[in-house]
């Protein structure tokens, strides 16, 4: 027989538990935006691009060249396929699939929107003048924020550290580097990688959580 008596508990501590969740959510979006901020207003930004320019040639740009690359979305999505096909794969591969797949499309579409829209100059911009945003435009020299390499890395970390929980260090660490080699590249200031790593992460997050249709695979039961 249902009580409301015996329910009331598991109730508030469902809701105590989301609360805990919004929070820290919220938290963790004002720390990225604060991080972002400072080192842009402070120009911090602009200190880093004149310390690594003079490493821009030679193996420092070649082996740096080839650690981006793994960021890019066609990269990334054969390295998923190629995954849900070995034999240690989760038995939910497709859905692991489908939920990396939705990621990875998620990422980009949401990357390529925000960086039209900031129209934040590249670093190589910076000797002519250009530091603040330009705003709207489709012109790639004026797409540094965000860091499309670094959110669909990130995106795609989340998912899988959702399904490998024991690899979640290494995959957080992959992805932390291709950032990095964004920025070590000169394609991105640290703080274009910071709001990245924040926009990946919720994506990621999102694409697990999501209702799949059933062909898709079976729905995660939060």
């Amino acid at each position: 027989m249902f009580s409301w008596k015996a329910q009331a508990p598991n109730l508030r501590n469902r809701i105590m538990a989301g609360h805990q969740v919004n929070l820290k959510g919220v938290v963790t979006a004002f720390s990225a935006l604060l991080a972002y901020c400072v080192l842009y207003v402070s120009k911090a930004d602009m200190y880093v691009y004149l310390y690594l320019r003079p490493y821009k040639k030679g193996l420092f740009r070649y082996s740096f060249s080839f650690i981006s690359t793994m960021g890019r979305g066609e990269v990334l999505a054969f390295l998923l396929i190629v995954l849900c096909l070995l034999p240690v794969a989760t038995s939910k591969r497709i859905e692991l699939f489908w939920r990396g797949i939705l990621g990875l499309v998620t990422a980009g579409v949401c990357s390529l929107v925000i960086k039209v829209l900031v129209g934040r100059p590249r670093p190589p911009l910076l000797p002519s003048g250009y530091y603040w945003p330009h705003g709207p435009t489709f012109v790639d020299k004026f797409f540094s924020t965000p860091s499309g390499h670094t959110v669909a890395a990130f995106a795609l970390a989340c998912i899988l550290s959702s399904y490998y929980p024991r690899w979640r260090y290494l995959l957080v660490g992959i992805a932390l580097v291709i950032g990095l080699s964004r920025v070590f590249l000169l394609y991105h200031y640290p703080s274009d990688i910071i709001i990245s790593v924040f926009i990946g992460c919720v994506i990621g997050k999102w694409a697990f959580r999501v209702k799949l249709p059933r062909f898709m695979g079976e729905h995660v039961e939060e």
